[in-house]
């Protein structure tokens, strides 16, 4: 029944996608409870608009953009693959980039090969270079982390879920395609963070808003674990601001994580937005595991949750509860709520999965 059903849904995905024009609501709507793997890569660059919707101009829009970042490349770069002569500025920010990148994602072996460190290095320097309002801030290389695993899958071998990999087939098919995947993972990251700007600028305006938000959303929904957080005085941007500023990729298995940014990409709005109430949706998940500890526990378990390991269905139930605090929250004032009940789902894809009760001010 299950395969039945997951063919079902590749063909519709099929059929859509071979529309003249492409239809995005419909995308996004089947798009929001997850993508088939094969298929993944096309609809994240619809999605993100890197890809135009209309099948005649794909070829040509994505050539001449992978041809632009090559240019972008020969222009900060030095024939030798040295950086050219840059500011004081852009070169302190190199060097960080230098550190982070081995950082990325350690846990996976194949962020530890040299060809995926070079090219991590170029995107997040070229990144830097283009947007100086923000210049590079440290957790961008995370969010390169995703588009590398769900773009390489179109030229080798790769398990999505975990992350692993056939090295041969690595070492084979990656200097043919390495040119590509990296300009498809520049625009990208590019897509994404040009929405959330303020998140990354100096002061990063919009992070302390969404932080704000997340409390806001905490004190109405679950008064008692918010007067926790007073009582133990944990500050959200002390955990929050990791939370915000890496989407959560940190927090979860990148399998999980890019499951999760199937949804993240149906969304209208940018990915800041939803991922505002994911992270508030997961502050009320953990509740029970939060009342029990005292500060320095609290933060601890805050800064480093108990999420690594969380199976499919969770992801699905987290996903869902975040649409609703969405559908609750999102652009409405004047609204007194308290959580009454959360109910297991009975299905895969449900929204209701809570009871709230509503109460104008």
């Amino acid at each position: 029944i299950i395969e039945k059903s997951l063919a079902r849904t590749h063909k519709k995905f099929v059929d859509l996608l071979s529309m003249p024009v492409i239809d995005l609501e419909q995308l996004r709507t089947l798009a929001w409870h997850g993508l088939p793997i094969d298929l993944r890569p096309t609809v994240w660059k619809i999605l993100l608009g890197y890809l135009p919707p209309a099948k005649t101009i794909q070829k040509e829009t994505i050539d001449r953009k992978r041809t632009e970042y090559l240019e972008l490349v020969a222009m900060y770069y030095t024939e030798k693959g040295e950086i050219a002569d840059h500011s004081d500025h852009d070169i302190k920010n190199y060097k960080q980039i230098l550190n982070d990148v081995p950082r990325t994602m350690p846990d996976y072996p194949l962020f530890n090969e040299k060809k995926i460190r070079e090219l991590l290095t170029r995107i997040l320097f070229v990144w830097n270079i283009r947007h100086p309002a923000s210049g590079y801030v440290q957790g961008m290389n995370h969010l390169c982390a995703p588009f590398i695993i769900t773009y390489l899958s179109e030229y080798i071998k790769i398990n999505v879920e975990d992350c692993t990999y056939v090295k041969e087939d690595f070492e084979s098919n990656l200097d043919k395609e390495a040119n590509n995947l990296e300009a498809d993972v520049y625009w990208s990251l590019c897509k994404t963070i040009d929405k959330a700007q303020d998140v990354y600028t100096i002061d990063q305006p919009g992070a302390k808003k969404i932080v704000k938000t997340m409390q806001d959303i905490v004190k109405r929904v679950d008064p008692e674990l918010w007067a926790h957080f007073e009582e133990q005085k944990v500050e959200f941007i002390q955990f929050g601001f990791r939370w915000i500023t890496c989407f959560l990729v940190r927090e979860f298995a990148l399998g999980k994580i890019i499951r999760m940014w199937d949804t993240y990409f149906s969304e209208k709005e940018d990915m800041a937005v939803f991922n505002t109430y994911v992270c508030s949706s997961l502050l009320l998940h953990l509740k029970q595991e939060l009342m029990k500890r005292n500060f320095p526990d609290l933060l601890l378990c805050l800064q480093s949750p108990p999420t690594l390991k969380w199976k499919q269905d969770e992801i699905e139930v987290l996903l869902a509860k975040s649409y609703q605090l969405k559908l609750l929250f999102h652009k409405t004032k004047h609204i007194s709520l308290s959580l009454i009940h959360i109910s297991e789902p009975t299905r895969r894809y449900a929204i209701s999965y809570a009871v709230f009760c509503l109460k104008k001010k």
